[in-house]
């Protein structure tokens, strides 16, 4: 299937279209073709510092543009020469523009966006926030183009904010446009057809009739990638009348082709031939090659599907004889488009020599000039006086030079011998901690299999001593054996997590609620609190075994610390976004953090309370985890009121919208 929606509307070099040409040069051009020659001439009898030279030089480089790209590029070359030499920043940052837009059509997108980078510093510079618009979103779509789409959405949507910025919204549905055919290509349908209806809507308000029909082409590919061909059928058909009142025979030949294999999707082998016959014969009326070749393709898919072999060989055969055609001719076109930019390359370096070559020999007359009056000041006793202080600032200079050497080279030694002793110890440490987990890991497993062993006895000896005395104390024991089981399943999840990098992914924050609330359930005090998770969006992008073993500490030292004679103390989770930055807090009613005790909640093995029934391991724990995320931990607590512990985590460019 052809998709349109990876076409861009606009290309970057349409909004400088707007700028350079009036209404009256666009009709001449596009009547009679004069306007190029005219320009020539104009060129030939203008003088070199004539301010309408860059004009003339800008003009002649767009309408060489497609024609002949290599002169295109050296127009515009020549404009920025000009610019440069006059020291007009505003049209250094046009000229740039154009060239950009010369070398894409060239077919070298590196100097592409590297011209529109310095045309996007000099309208910031210059505090232009029209010609930031449109290089901002010139440099989205060669980004686009190259299937950067992280960088290419960053500046559509700058480009939008801008336009929002200072009321600008000309040529906003071009920009809408090529965001649905980003997140298209993402495969990300929803927001793409929410960017494409805003530009319906823009395109239908000015009554612009092509970008409608490539919209609405483009909202039909969707519906069709979406395998939902009743609405791909429906956006099609709306488009057809606007396809033929347009007179875009390609993009009319290109629907025909996507009715056509909509209906054979549906199974509707009559009305796919009929749509397909139509796309073949406008595509060899306008020698469109590889829409021809498309078509016969699908015609032999359709003819195979009815089992009429001969068609569908024809069909298949036709295609093939095509596809050798265009592989022929894009050899011939890419050897055209080399030679094309080799000679547009050896320009620019001659004329960047013939700029060098000036400036030497500018400096050279300086030189001789200082030269001569230097001779003709001087005498030769000066001389001699000037030579004997040069000789011995000189000598000196290359003592102290010596002795900075010498120490520098120390100092270099020195550094040298200390970095390599931090290495050392930094190997030395990372070795320790290894050791020292693989240690807790092992060890953890070895006491849980004699855990499990005993807990197994105590319940076989508690059925067998019924009612006698001991069986309270046993149950006791019972109880504390748990205890130590959970608490090693606990350091065994926290080693492995720590074993491993932070995977990053976006989940359903409710859904890791519901496990929370299963993990917790037969933790001692679970049943005395109540848990709330609030949400201002479920969805957030983090590692989630890491979050799940974040929230469950801080859970259980809610349910640890809880004000024991009050009953009915809540424990509140909300997620919340601020400026695309997520937060996560945790909030509870228990007895809180004295200030005498808390600049030491992050430490190992600390308990604050007496009323701790752990091993003084959860918010150190909580501290490593958040720490690993790139994440930032704060609390806020009253004494005798509660807690609230609060996470900002790093903000991804993807979040959730």
């Amino acid at each position: 299937m052809i998709h349109p929606t990876n076409k861009s509307l606009i290309r970057p070099g349409s909004v400088l279209l707007l700028c350079l040409f009036s209404g009256l040069n666009l009709f001449l051009w596009g009547q009679s073709g004069t306007v190029p020659d005219s320009l020539e001439i104009a060129l030939e009898n203008s003088e070199p510092n004539d301010s309408s030279r860059f004009g003339i030089l800008l003009n002649l480089a767009f309408s060489r543009e497609r024609t002949a790209p290599d002169q295109s590029v050296n127009y515009a070359t020549q404009a920025l020469d000009f610019a440069l030499r006059i020291n007009d920043t505003l049209r250094i940052a046009k000229a740039a523009q154009q060239l950009g837009n010369s070398f894409g059509t060239l077919g070298s997108p590196t100097r592409q966006k590297q011209q529109y980078l310095k045309a996007l510093d000099l309208s910031r510079h210059l505090k232009s926030k029209v010609l930031e618009s449109k290089i901002l979103n010139n440099l989205g779509t060669v980004s686009l183009n190259e299937g950067n789409y992280v960088v290419a959405r960053k500046y559509f949507q700058e480009c939008l904010r801008v336009k929002e910025e200072i009321q600008y919204h000309h040529m906003e549905e071009a920009v809408y446009n090529n965001l649905g055919n980003l997140y298209s290509r993402l495969q990300a349908y929803d927001s793409a057809l929410t960017f494409y209806g805003l530009a319906l809507d823009k395109f239908q308000q000015t009554g612009h009739k092509v970008g409608q029909s490539i919209v609405l082409a483009n909202i039909g590919n969707v519906y069709a990638m979406k395998n939902e061909a009743e609405m791909s059928l429906k956006f099609y058909r709306k488009c057809l009348p606007l396809k033929t009142e347009t007179g875009d025979d390609y993009g009319l030949a290109e629907l025909y082709y996507n009715l056509g294999n909509s209906f054979f999707r549906e199974g509707q082998t009559d009305s796919a031939k009929y749509f397909l016959t139509l796309g073949l014969s406008l595509s060899k009326e306008i020698s469109a090659l590889e829409m021809e070749m498309i078509c016969h393709s699908e015609m032999a898919k359709v003819y195979e599907g009815e089992q009429n072999y001969p068609k569908a060989y024809f069909h298949a055969d036709r295609a093939l004889i095509l596809l050798d055609t265009l592989k022929d001719q894009e050899g011939v076109a890419m050897s055209q488009v080399t030679e094309m930019r080799f000679n547009a390359e050896q320009k620019v370096r001659e004329q960047e020599f013939e700029a060098a070559k000036n400036a030497l020999e500018q400096e050279a007359r300086l030189n001789r000039q200082r030269l001569m009056s230097w001779v003709g000041l001087l005498c030769a006793g000066l001389f001699l006086i000037l030579g004997v202080v040069l000789y011995r600032r000189y000598r000196e200079r290359r003592q102290v030079a010596e002795i900075l050497e010498t120490r520098v080279q120390e100092r270099t030694a020195e550094l040298q011998a200390t970095n390599e002793q931090l290495e050392n110890s930094i190997a030395e440490t990372e070795r320790s901690k290894k050791d020292l987990n693989t240690f807790i890991y092992h060890s953890s497993h070895d006491l849980k299999s004699p855990l499990t062993s005993m807990l197994g006895l105590i319940d076989i000896s508690e059925g067998m001593l019924d009612d006698h005395p001991a069986k309270k104390y046993l149950g006791m024991i019972g109880d504390r054996t748990r205890h130590l089981d959970k608490q090693l399943e606990r350091l065994i999840e926290q080693v492995n997590l720590q074993g491993r990098p932070p995977r990053l992914e976006e989940f359903d924050l409710r859904e890791l609620w519901g496990e929370l609330m299963e993990n917790l359930a037969e933790a001692p005090g679970f049943g005395e609190m109540k848990f709330d998770l609030e949400c201002e969006s479920p969805l957030i992008t983090t590692d989630r075994d890491y979050l799940k073993l974040i929230l469950k500490n801080l859970m259980v030292n809610a349910i640890d610390f809880r004000k024991l004679k009050e009953p009915g103390a809540s424990c509140r989770v909300k997620l919340f976004y601020q400026n695309g930055t997520p937060f996560l807090t945790v909030t509870d009613q228990g007895i809180g953090i004295s200030p005498e005790v808390a600049g030491r909640v992050w430490e190992m093995f600390y308990r604050g309370s007496n009323q701790s029934r752990g091993t003084g391991m959860g918010l150190y724990t909580v501290k490593t985890f958040v720490d690993l995320l790139g994440a930032r931990i704060q609390f806020s607590s009253s004494e005798g009121q509660g807690t609230e512990f609060k996470i900002e985590f790093p903000k991804i460019d993807q979040k959730p919208i």
